[in-house]
């Protein structure tokens, strides 16, 4: 008996507003009917026609650069007689039946099929598809698209229409769209102009393993890149509704619930290489047991976003991450807690004796006012590589005072677990700003700082008040103006949602906690009693 649960996908925390809420007006999505069998047409001389836009036909979605290169004279009538979605699909030898989902995102990673940036420019208010990366037929490729789908692809052409078809679908459904202020700086940096779309959705898909796809029956088996997974918000309900669409252009599949296993896959390598240890910003669905989710789906999910993260106003740049201003050692620390910097994967890395600071990324989002922002508390700074070196040489030197240093096993497990190998040090206190603000610093008057904290710090980790005073010493100390002279420093609990991603709970203080002194008055570099 078909189950008929109702069934949507869960969604990240956040408000209900929909992306196209949040970006702008988009235009609707449309089902293909099944058309006549018919020949493949053949590349002509003559472009297709103008016409105004109209969001129900697939022609809006396509440049006239991209119909000429096709030969297409009409884009509609022609992507539909190209169409394999209703063909017979080949069963592998697990039993496994292809379909049309599985021709458009599993073997895209592998197969013929790739985009630059600029074969889908963002224009007036859509994405629109200009070509595909200029690829020579592979039999080998080809041999395994047909494998996992039908033997009724022709050629390459015939494939790359059939990802053109998929793709303008997938654009006209405005439930795709996702504003690029939520994205993970490192999928921004793989996609093309403008918001996230369904078509953008696609050339995410088209990175290597981002997403793979077996279909059982009515079953899709789902392995999702961990990294893009916790980079996008909800992006497995994302992955589910582009399902769900594309299954629409099937007579068979149009409208059958079916059954999602999702389940993590850290083996995208180009999602790795360009993440290089991305910090996630967004939690698994629900309660994911051996990072395993299963739903059965009875209609397209709707995707519910957080807010889209406000620009700051005026000198807002100016402040620390909680509205106060900075001097130059809570700058550094400020790097990090506005995400101005962050560490790739491996970013700190422990040789033993010592943490070195290896990969220390920009940005992107903030890339174009870093090195503005920098020059206001730092002088000589006229590139995004130089403040990359200067925040390297702060942590470089915190991490010389052996006076900073925690043995990891003395640290709680819920706070060591996200820490690179070797003891807690200075290097490694000061990257906490990165864990979603865990540690942010600014000053309310000369020599006087407010330090807001994550409690889990204050539980988890031995004497952590000391060793805060501590390193704003030394980072004093680094600064001839602030050099030997005393300074007062407030502490303040602020725990915030993105800090939830990074550290886990910690169920009790740890041997050695200190309990919060309100205001400390330093006059020396405080002393880390360790029991």
């Amino acid at each position: 008996m078909e189950d008929t649960r109702e069934v949507q996908a869960d969604q990240a925390s956040g408000s209900k507003a929909s992306g196209l809420d949040q970006v702008g007006e988009m235009p609707g999505r449309m089902v293909v009917e099944e058309q006549p069998a018919g020949s493949l047409p053949q590349p002509k001389k003559k472009p297709a026609k103008k016409g105004s836009f109209d969001p129900e036909k697939l022609s809006s979605y396509f440049t006239e650069n991209f119909a000429q290169t096709f030969g297409l004279e009409d884009v509609d009538v022609e992507l539909e007689q190209a169409s394999l979605a209703n063909a017979p699909m080949n069963t592998n030898n697990w039993g496994r039946v292809g379909d049309f989902v599985g021709l458009i995102i599993w073997p895209i990673g592998c197969s013929p099929v790739a985009f630059r940036k600029k074969d889908v420019p963002w224009r007036g208010g859509r994405h629109m598809l200009d070509g595909f990366k200029s690829y020579d037929e592979d039999s080998t490729k080809m041999s395994y698209a047909r494998y996992v789908s039908t033997d009724e692809i022709k050629d390459l052409r015939h494939l790359q229409l059939n990802f053109a078809l998929a793709m303008a679908t997938l654009e006209m459904d405005k439930g795709l769209v996702m504003p690029r202020e939520l994205l993970a700086p490192f999928v921004s940096a793989l996609l093309p102009a403008g918001p996230m779309t369904g078509m953008s959705l696609v050339v995410l898909f088209a990175q290597s393993d981002v997403v793979r796809i077996e279909r059982h029956k009515d079953e899709y088996s789902v392995g999702l890149d961990s990294r893009v997974w916790r980079a996008v918000p909800s992006f497995h309900a994302l992955v589910i509704r582009a399902i769900w669409d594309l299954r629409q252009l099937s007579d068979e599949l149009r409208g059958k619930s079916f059954e999602v296993r999702l389940e993590c896959d850290t083996r995208g390598d180009r999602a790795k290489a360009r993440a290089r240890g991305f910090k996630p910003l967004y939690p698994y669905p629900g309660q994911v047991k051996k990072r395993e989710w299963r739903r059965v789906v009875t209609e397209p999910p709707v995707i519910e976003l957080p807010e889209v993260p406000s620009k700051p106003e005026g000198q807002a740049c100016e402040d620390g991450a909680d509205g106060g201003r900075l001097d130059a050692p809570a700058f550094v620390i400020s790097l990090m807690a506005q995400d101005w910097l962050f560490f790739g994967e491996d970013g700190i890395e422990w040789t033993g004796t010592q943490h070195i600071a290896r990969d220390v990324q920009v940005n992107v989002a903030k890339k174009d006012e870093l090195v503005s922002f920098a020059n206001r508390y730092a002088k000589g700074l006229k590139t995004e590589v130089g403040v990359v070196r200067r925040l390297k040489s702060f942590l470089k030197e915190l991490e010389t005072d052996k006076g900073l240093w925690v043995p990891e096993e003395q640290i709680a497990e819920g706070i060591s677990e996200s820490l690179p190998d070797g003891p807690l040090t200075g290097m490694v206190l000061a990257s906490l700003a990165s864990f979603g603000g865990a540690i942010s610093m600014s000053i309310s008057a000369e020599d006087e700082y407010e330090v807001t904290y994550d409690g889990r710090l204050a539980a988890g980790i031995p004497s952590f008040f000391n060793l805060v005073a501590r390193m704003l010493w030394d980072l004093r100390e680094m600064v001839d103006s602030s050099k030997g002279r005393p300074f007062k420093v407030s502490f303040r609990e602020v725990n915030h949602a993105a800090t939830d991603i990074y550290l886990l709970p910690v169920d009790a203080p740890v041997k050695g906690a200190q309990p919060c002194p309100g205001t400390m008055e330093v006059k020396e570099p405080p002393e880390i009693v360790l029991e």
